[in-house]
């Protein structure tokens, strides 16, 4: 059965970043302390509290030619978390980000900045998010892709597999763009808050 390997805030960029390369995924623990963490949710707080978590979004998704239901009902999404959360602008800057995307992005470019930012708080009831690439946008490069995005998922609150923790298929970089995923090849990110999830843009 295939895993996201887990590693410490403690360990060196190079064990992470070898990680990414062979794993397409890696979960990094106590990264934030709690006192960080209760700043980022009473900022996004006023935020959140005025989002309709059954307001669809897939209507605007659909439009910019995005696939049909790809955002789960039942959650509440906002965006723009630099802009909402000082706090959260730690976790862009963060040496550990830097020093991933360094490695991974910069063979491949000059410059990289911030994709999108997005903070989830998903409600009993909700579905599974189709799976998918995040660099499913750029269709103009053929998989496997030059690579373009490193995701990240911070844990403010406990993820498991039951609350709707995030789901990856570990080594799926490495595969052909006609491999699709057994159930039992996906899994579960499940990490104490704190922790920080990375993933390659191909898996």
């Amino acid at each position: 059965m295939p895993s996201i390997p887990v590693v410490s805030a403690k360990d060196s960029p190079a064990k992470v970043i070898g990680c990414l390369e062979r794993d397409g995924a890696v979960v990094v623990s106590d990264v934030s302390d709690r006192a960080t963490r209760d700043a980022v949710l009473r900022e996004l707080a006023p935020h959140l509290e005025v989002v309709d978590p059954d307001a669809s979004i897939n209507k605007v998704y659909e439009a910019d030619g995005g696939a049909a239901n790809f955002y789960p009902g039942k959650t509440k999404r906002i965006t723009a978390l630099v802009a909402r959360s000082e706090t959260f602008r730690t976790f862009v800057t963060h040496p550990l980000m830097l020093s991933a995307c360094d490695a991974i992005l910069k063979p491949n470019c000059v410059h990289y900045q911030v994709h999108a930012t997005a903070a989830l708080k998903i409600g009993p009831g909700a579905r599974e998010q189709v799976l998918h690439r995040e660099e499913d946008p750029y269709q103009f490069f053929k998989v496997p892709r030059p690579r373009m995005i490193l995701a990240s998922m911070w844990a403010i609150t406990d993820f498991t597999e039951a609350n709707g923790g995030t789901h990856i298929v570990p080594g799926s970089h490495l595969w052909p763009a006609d491999r699709v995923a057994r159930p039992d090849e996906v899994v579960a990110a499940a990490m104490p808050a704190g922790s920080v999830l990375l993933w390659m843009g191909g898996t």
